[in-house]
Parts: C-alpha cells; sequence; structure tokens
C-alpha cells in the first residue's frame, strides 16, 4: 500500500454502493447521484466529543470498537489532526479522521462550491492510504448543515484489486480562512460500521478555532 503502515495501519477499504437506477429501456445509467443512504444496522454508540480546535469542529467520540488515537504522531502520519479507528480484519482499519484544509490546497476553497476541495482531499487520500492503480466511483453526495454553517458531503466507492472501500469526505464552511475536512473510511470487511457514517455527519459540531 502506498506510504508506510503504522502498528494501528494507514489504510481503509469497504463496500460500494448503487451509483443510482438506470434509465428505463435505455441501458445508459442515470447521472442522479442519490444523497447519502440509510445503511441498515446499529450505529456504534457515541461516548463523547473528540474536539479538533485547528479545524474548529468536534465530532462524536465513537464507542464499541472504536478507539480514539492518541499519539502525537497523527498529524505527520495521516495528515490530519484528530483520527479514530478500529480494526476490522487483520491490518485493515476503519477510521474517521478530521483537520483543516491544508494550507497548499487553500486556492481551491470556495465557500459556495466545495466539491473541488473534496476532490483533491479524496486524490490525496488515494495516494496516501490505498495501492496504486485504484479507482472511485461517486454514489452518493448531498449539502449538510452544521449549526448556521453550511457544507457538502460526497461519498465514493473505491476499488484496488479485490479490496473495496467506502469513502466519505465531508468540507465543512467554519468562517476560518479554510473549511474543515473530516474523512470516513469503511472497509467492505467492516460494513457493520456503515451506519457510524450518519452519526459523523449528524453530529459535527462548530467550535472555536485555535
Amino acid at each position: 500500500l502506498a506510504g508506510e503502515d503504522t502498528p494501528e495501519g494507514k489504510t481503509a477499504s469497504s463496500p460500494t454502493a448503487s451509483a443510482g437506477p438506470t434509465k428505463a429501456g435505455t441501458g445508459k445509467r442515470s447521472t442522479t447521484i442519490p444523497a447519502l443512504p440509510k445503511y441498515p444496522g446499529k450505529a456504534s454508540p457515541v461516548t463523547g466529543r473528540v474536539e479538533d480546535a485547528a479545524a474548529g469542529v468536534s465530532l462524536p467520540r465513537l464507542g464499541g470498537s472504536w478507539q480514539l488515537d492518541q499519539r502525537a504522531t497523527v498529524k505527520s502520519t495521516f495528515g490530519y489532526d484528530t483520527r479514530q479507528y478500529t480494526e476490522v480484519a487483520p491490518d485493515k482499519y476503519a477510521q474517521v479522521m478530521s483537520g483543516p484544509l491544508p494550507a497548499s490546497m487553500s486556492s481551491l476553497y470556495d465557500k459556495d462550491d466545495l466539491e473541488p476541495v473534496i476532490r483533491r482531499m479524496v486524490l490525496q487520500a488515494r495516494k496516501d492510504f490505498y495501492p496504486d492503480g485504484n479507482k472511485v466511483r461517486k454514489i452518493a453526495q448531498q449539502p449538510i448543515k452544521v449549526g448556521a454553517s453550511t457544507g457538502r458531503l460526497i461519498a465514493y466507492a473505491m476499488t484496488a484489486g479485490t479490496e473495496k472501500a467506502t469513502i466519505v469526505t465531508m468540507a465543512v464552511n467554519t468562517g476560518g480562512s479554510v473549511p474543515a475536512i473530516v474523512f470516513v473510511s469503511i472497509p467492505d470487511e467492516g460494513k457493520q460500521l456503515l451506519p457510524d457514517i450518519r452519526t459523523v455527519m449528524n453530529q459535527l459540531k462548530l467550535t472555536a478555532q485555535s
């Protein structure tokens, strides 16, 4: 995999979802991308909050098998300020990470059009966390609200050989010079965790930025 794994692993992969209905009788796939589905199953409990002062948001702290990565090397290893993770198969990890958009990407930021920054963050994740030659397909997208602020969510199905993942990236306007980014990756082997994506989306909150 691209990048060097840490003891907790640097990778994360997961299940694909339908890209939507096809046009009756034409054989052509509809270009309409649906909103995030309500995945079946029970979501993990929420045990508290994870504060991301740099990004200006806080996230739900997921319980159950999820752990909070408290190492000082999270930022240098993963490129995000906070990380929650759980092992779903040997050396395969689901993860939820957050941080401000990197300054090097700030020129892409338009508070009224957040897709360019999401696409760039997904491209970076594909380079950092998945094997070379991986492919993604957009499977869901929707606007989101975090308090009085606006944001956007885009979900992709990632495939790399036999490896599959659902990856979701959210960008949130916080009033700062760059948006907050939340990245969620669920391996196919951990598809029972898919309901946790909606938990993260629904329980994001704005905080004061440091």
